[in-house]
This record gives structure tokens, sequence and C-alpha cells, in this order.
């Protein structure tokens, strides 16, 4: 189940006795919005008319609803989508940023849908282009399976696909340009150090002897070692933060637990902010400058090819000096293109406990904070590892000589030592309660697209929500982080949203699971869940939005650079003065107030033409009229009695709300004294950074006067001579960099040819001499033998001219690349 734009895609799978006569899977898309139409007409009883048997909406409380949920979505206008080429179980469903493009991924096969635009229309049927991706390499391999795939973040064109598959292949297909084979090819495994980090050729099925059958097998591996190479997941970093090296990492799960990364990871044609590039330029020129002199070679190289990658985005951002707003659009750096990404792991757990290891770890979700970044391991057994990172990521390749083709440096060694591991920090276990007896089950966790801090998790039987205790730690960078940090470990939130318990009075079936889980956030349809079970029941629910703790610039002096306190700190000190004491009606006025009693007398005299106000009053006074009269006065008494209490009632609730609307003008103008504060105290700041600012600017000025004074003192002027020296010096190294590789290439084709010819002509004399012995019937004389030794040493020395040509050239490049470096 995906969800994009509003729309809703569910999959139907198939058995294989369905497959067998013929039936496919199917796909089905709805509209959401069209949905909740029916649901509010149905809440309000519009929608009757949809089930003729419900019952009338004026019913009694106790009546059932009008319609039911799952009839509603029956209901709402389904489309089928006519997919060819799809005739494998769908494991996964996902929708690119555009909403155009839909992967469906099975266990060995991938297909991407085209979107139409006529989605929108109310028809039963679309017909949509597919295209199979990487056939060659998945369908064939039966080994392994395609554990994940997802749409890559950064990518312009938003039709760059990431596959992992269950070897530790993480491929990276353009779906616009090539279907077929992957842009890229990372291997994650801690077999990647055997082979440089770059993909097998086997993968590629064109030679399928007995090496590849080698590792195309699980012959050799078994028990730990398979859950090791074995990938189960994988996450990418976030790209909203415009900090650090997280927006091109990509994180790793292996079935043993272990977590690694490799960073940069980046599809062919990107989109990055520039003030993201700009700020990872001057980190890196910053930490090359005042990195250790005595550093090694290998350290020094990954500051130049990482100093080259960004310098070559930068060289792609629009030419506007000054103006770090935007993004670039472009592609990918191809200096480092024949350098293979290396990976860095597995992660260190500290404290390394064995109540933190995960066996059977099944998904892994990437959590960004403004401070560091949060990763949440899940198991198959219900427990979930919440992680701290430790060690920033940073671009990391295996250092080769391309020409010479061996290692300079060293790459990932299976058996490094801890101290060269990067470090994860524990900061939670978190258990589901999971029935063990239900056995284990694959757990997904999903990102909340609203709150940060917010995951849900889904297994066969329930979904469940979790809200991090330890991210209001991270989201101030200050020097009581650690406090709060330390005070919000173990406090993460575990609500229980969706179970399925088959008991014998239930309806659902004994099989039915939880199979897909979409988390909805747009304007029109609300902030909710979707959840869709194995017998195509769906099921949703209202979340729950939140308000904001404490309002900015309304926090107390006494509080005033200190952290925000918690939403329960935030109550109001003063009760209400209306607090117990609600408004209601006086029963004096609920009635038929003021009554007006009868009195005793004759009605026709009242009622006859011209009588006075009198008329209906009694002619005679006699006991009986006496006792009446009383009566009405007794009921006069009460009205008046009645009357004079709701007066004070209400003279008393009057008096209480002007009691509390004085408390509220008097808390309004505090706030509005507070505000006016913080405007004069943001008035004084901006001040003061304005003076600031002039001073830094006249600080710069001195500066340059006396760093323009103390240049002048120490280095004078180049004289002309010299600078025509400097002019010559850069055309050469122009005219080096030219044509160098061609020249090495051309000496390199001569010294073989030489070689060649050499040992062509030592074969033949060989050859002479063999069968001159052979024979003995000619033998030469000294002359000729002295001419035959000549030649020999001019053919010796010609080659030895030209090795030391060869020799000489190499050495000026390897000059010009530390030059340059």
């Amino acid at each position: 189940m995906a969800q994009a734009d509003g729309h809703l895609f569910l999959c139907t799978n198939t058995t294989a006795e369905q497959t067998l006569a013929g039936v496919m899977p199917a796909v089905r898309v709805a509209s959401l919005r069209d949905w909740k139409k029916l649901c509010v007409a149905g809440a309000s009883g519009g929608a009757g008319a949809l089930d003729p048997s419900a019952p009338d909406a004026g019913a009694g409380a106790g009546a059932e609803p009008a319609v039911d949920p799952q009839m509603l979505a029956e209901a709402a206008s389904w489309k089928e989508l006519v997919l060819p080429g799809l005739d494998f179980p769908v494991r996964q469903l996902s929708i690119n940023a555009t909403g155009k493009l839909l992967v469906l991924a099975g266990d060995r096969r991938i297909l991407v849908a085209i979107l139409p635009i006529s989605i929108h229309a109310n028809v039963p049927s679309l017909e949509c282009k597919t295209h199979p991706v990487g056939s060659i390499l998945y369908a064939a391999d039966r080994a392994n399976h395609i554990a994940k795939v997802a749409w890559l973040p950064l990518s312009d064109t938003a039709t760059h696909l990431a596959v992992l598959s269950s070897n530790a292949r993480l491929r990276i297909f353009d779906i616009a340009a090539n279907q077929a084979n992957p842009e890229q090819a990372i291997r994650l495994d801690s077999r990647a150090a055997e082979s440089g980090g770059g993909d097998d050729d086997d993968d590629h099925l064109g030679m399928a002897g007995s090496t590849s059958l080698r590792h195309r097998t699980n012959a050799a591996r078994f028990g730990a070692s398979l859950d090791e190479h074995e990938a189960v997941s994988f996450s990418f970093g976030s790209s909203h933060d415009a900090r650090g090296w997280g927006s091109f990492t990509v994180y790793a799960l292996m079935r043993n637990g272990d977590i690694v990364s490799v960073c940069p990871v980046v599809p062919g044609r990107l989109r990055v902010p520039l003030q993201l590039i700009h700020n990872l330029k001057q980190e890196t020129d910053i930490e090359w400058r005042d990195a250790d002199p005595a550093q090694s070679t290998e350290q020094s190289s990954h500051f130049y090819w990482r100093s080259k990658w960004l310098q070559e985005l930068l060289d792609q951002a629009p030419n506007q000096p000054g103006v770090l707003s935007g993004d670039i659009v472009g592609r990918k750096p191809v200096g480092t293109a024949k350098l293979a990404l290396a990976r860095r792991g597995p992660y260190l757990v500290q404290p390394s406990a064995a109540s933190i290891e995960l066996d059977q770890a099944s998904d892994l979700v990437y959590i960004p904070t403004p401070s560091a970044a949060v990763l949440a391991v899940a198991s198959t057994d219900g427990h979930i590892a919440v992680y701290l990172e430790l060690d920033p990521p940073c671009p990391n390749w295996h250092m080769h000589d391309i020409n010479a083709s061996r290692i300079l440096g060293s790459v990932d060694d299976p058996e490094q030592d801890e101290q060269s591991l990067p470090a994860l920090a524990w900061i939670e276990m978190i258990d589901l309660g999971l029935q063990q007896s239900r056995g284990n089950t694959a757990v997904v966790l999903a990102a909340d697209p609203k709150h940060r801090d917010v995951v849900y998790a889904y297994h066969s039987h329930g979904v469940h929500s979790i809200t991090l205790g330890c991210y209001a730690g991270l989201l101030e960078v200050d020097d009581t982080a650690d406090e709060c940090m330390d005070q919000q470990l173990g406090n993460s939130i575990v609500r229980h949203i969706a179970a399925l318990s088959h008991t014998s009075s239930d309806s659902m079936a004994e099989n039915t699971t939880v199979v897909g889980l979409a988390v909805i956030s747009e304007i029109y349809l609300g902030y909710s869940l979707v959840l869709l079970t194995s017998d195509h029941q769906l099921f949703g629910e209202m979340l729950t939005m939140r308000a904001p703790a404490v309002v900015p610039g309304l926090a107390s002096p006494s509080h005033r650079g200190k952290k925000a306190p918690a939403p329960a700190a935030f109550q109001e000190q003063t009760p209400s003065a209306l607090e117990g004491h609600l408004y209601k009606l006086p029963a004096i006025f609920q009635g038929a107030f003021p009554r007006r009693p009868k009195l005793v007398g004759s009605a026709a005299a009242a009622a006859a033409p011209g009588a006075g106000a009198g008329a209906g009053y009694p002619m005679f006074i006699n006991a009986q009229t006496l006792v009446k009269a009383s009566e009405h006065i007794a009921a006069i008494r009460d009205d008046l009695r009645l009357l004079y209490n709701a007066k004070h009632d209400m003279v008393e609730h009057v008096q209480r709300q002007v009691q509390e609307n004085t408390m509220q003008i008097e808390k309004l103008s505090d706030i509005a004294a507070r505000v006016q504060k913080q405007e004069e105290h943001q008035q004084r700041i901006m001040e003061r950074a304005e003076q600031l600012r002039e001073r830094q600017q006249r600080i710069a000025k001195k500066l340059d006067v006396v760093l323009q004074i103390v240049i002048d003192e120490t280095q004078p002027a180049l004289s002309a001579a010299e600078i025509q020296w400097a002019n010559e010096l850069r055309q050469k190294e122009l005219e080096t960099r030219g044509d160098l590789n061609v020249r090495i290439e051309q000496a390199r084709d001569r010294a073989a040819a030489v070689v060649a010819q050499y040992l062509n002509e030592a074969a033949e004399a060989r050859e002479v001499r063999r069968q001159r012995e052979k024979t003995k019937t000619e033998m030469l004389g000294s002359g000729q033998m002295r001419r035959l030794r000549e030649a020999l040493v001019n053919e010796y020395q010609v080659i030895n001219h030209a090795a030391e040509k060869v020799e000489a050239l190499q050495q000026e490049v390897e000059a010009l690349e530390a030059g340059r470096a």
C-alpha cells in the first residue's frame, strides 16, 4: 500500500494456485478526497441511501451507524490499473516524489509503472506503461532476493531508484535513461575490502564461470557468517538539514544487527542546496589546513578528493557572487568516478552489552535532529533499539592508483581494531510486547511525515506509535543539552494503535495480518493513518495534532536563557475565578414565569362587552374566595423568593465574571509588557549587532592594511624575469597536463614495441644458432661475430634509453600530481 497526492494505491496479490490458473496480482487506486466526502456524509446521515437496510439517522443512541466504514471504502471511486508484466507477488510499493512513477518490487522482480495524467478521471480502469528494472540481474539470481527499494531524495528528475539485494549490493537505476543496467553499484558487506569496494563482474551474468557460481550461492556461508553478509534494509540520511554529510549518506542494516554506511551516494542528476555545499567546502578546507602535517598519504588523499568533489558541484552553481540561496542542479562529480566507495563500519555500539544486541534485525529508519542523528533498528522479536550517532558521516573512498591499478592506501580491513570503527551510543531498548507464542515476525518502521520524533512500527499483529523521548534533548545545542538528554533517556512513549486479536467471536480470519500502513498529512485530508490487512480490509484513525508547549517570547524573566519547560509544567499558577462555577439558567426562568394566577369570578361578566378591569373579580367575599386568595398570595410570594434568589445568583456570577475579566486584563497587560520588553531587548541586540558588524569591518580594514605592509616588507615585488619565468612554468604545466596522458601512452607503446622487437629478434637469433649448431655446415668468422655483437649492443642501448624516458615521464607525472595536491 502507498499513498501520494491524495490517492491510495493497493496491490492485491494472488496465491500460487491462482497464478497457475491465470489470475495475476491487481493494483487498484482510489481518491482519498472522495472517500473522505463519503465518510463525512455518512457521519451526518446523508449517505444512508447507500444502504437501504441502514437504520434511520434519528434512531436512538444505541443504534448501529447508518453506513459501515468498510462499505464506504468499497463505495469510493476505485480504479484498476492495467500493468503489463505484473505476473509476480508484490512485496513493496512506492511512489516517487512527483507522483508519476509507481514501483512494484517482488522477491526477484521489479516493475516501474508510469501513471497517466487521466488518473484523476472517473473511469473504471487505466492502462499504464511499464518497464522492468534489472531483470537480468535479479531474475536469474536464485540465491538472493530484493530486500528493499526506495527513491533517491536528491534526484533532480525523481527517476533514480535504489535497490538493495540480500547479498548487500546497493544498485542505483536511472529509470528515465536505462532500466536494465544500474547507474551505480555499491558493495556494503565486509568482503568489499577484498574486491576494492566495487561491484563484481560476475553480477552482470556475462561470465557464468566457476568463480561466478562461488559468489552466487550460499554454500560456503552459514550461521553468523550468513547473517553478517545478508542485508535487510537501508535508509537515506536527511535531505532537509543544511549541515554535515548526512544528506549524501546511506545507512544499511545487516541481519545480525550490524549497521554500515557509505558516503557520498548521489544520483547522476542531482539537486542539492547551494548553502550546504558551500558550508561543507569551507569545513573541508579548514580540516585539511588544521590537519597534522605528519598525516598519512591516504588521509591527505581523502581531503584532496573530498575538496575536489565539492568544488565540482560548486562549479555547476549559478554564477551569482555572494548569493548562497537556491539549489545546485547538475550532474554527479566525475573526478572521483574511478574511485570505489568504501563503507564505514560496522558501527560500534557503546556501551557494549548482550542485552542490547539484535540477532534478527528487520528494518532501519533514520531520524534527523539539529545536533545529531538518531537511528532506530527493529528486530523480529518485537524489540526496537534506539541509537545516537557519535561519529558524523564523511566521504570515504578506496584509494587506487588508476593508471597502475594498484592500491595506494589501505582499504576496509575486516579485522580492524575497534578504535577505528565509527561509534553509536545506545539510548534505549523499546519492547513492543509481542507474544512469543506468535513467533518472530518482521517489524517494519515508518517515519511520520509531520513530526520527526514519531516512528510507526507495524507487524503482522498490529501497529504501534512510538514518540522518541530522546528527541527533545537534541533540539537545542547548548550547555544544558547533556543534562536534558540524561533526563529524557528511556522516556519514549509507545501507543498501541491497532491490534489484531483473533477470537472465536471475531469475524476476522485466523490468518489475517497487517500488510501495509500509510500516514496521511495533507491540508484537506488532515492528519491520519490508514491500515491494510491481508484480507483487503482498510482501517483508519485520526491522529492527534500537537499544540506548542510554550508560546515564544512569553517566558518569564527568571527562565530566560534556559530550556523551555515541559508541556505539563506550563499550566497557569492562578486558578480561574469561574472554575467550578459554570453558568446555568435559573430554574425559575426554565418554566412559565411569571405565573399569573386566575382568581375565582364570573367568567360571563369578565367576557361581557364594556367590562372593566375588575369585572372578573368576585362580587362577594366568603371563605372559599379567601382561601383561594391566600393560595394565590402564597404562589406570588414563592415567585418573588425564587426571583430574588435568581437575581442574587446572577449578581454573584456577574461579579465572578468581572473578577475573571480583571484577571485576564492583568494577564494581557503582563503579556503586553513582556512583549514590549522583548521588542526593546531585540532592538538593543540589533543595535549591538550593528555596532559589532561595523567594528568588524573596521578591524578587517586595519588587518588588510597591516597584512599588506607585512607582505610588502617580507615579499618584495617580482622582477620582470621572475614574472616571465612564472608564466612560462604555467604554460609548461598546461601543455604537460594537456597531452601528458597521450605522451605516456605513446611512450609505453613504443617501449612495448621495442621490447617485442627485441624478443622476436632474440628468438630468431637463437633459432639461427640452433640450426647452425645442428647442421654445422657453416660457421661465422670472427669479423661477422664482432659485427653481430655490436648490433646487439646497439639494440640494447636503444631499449635501455627508451626505458629511461618512460621512467622520467612517470616521475614528472607523479611530481605534477603531488604539486596539485
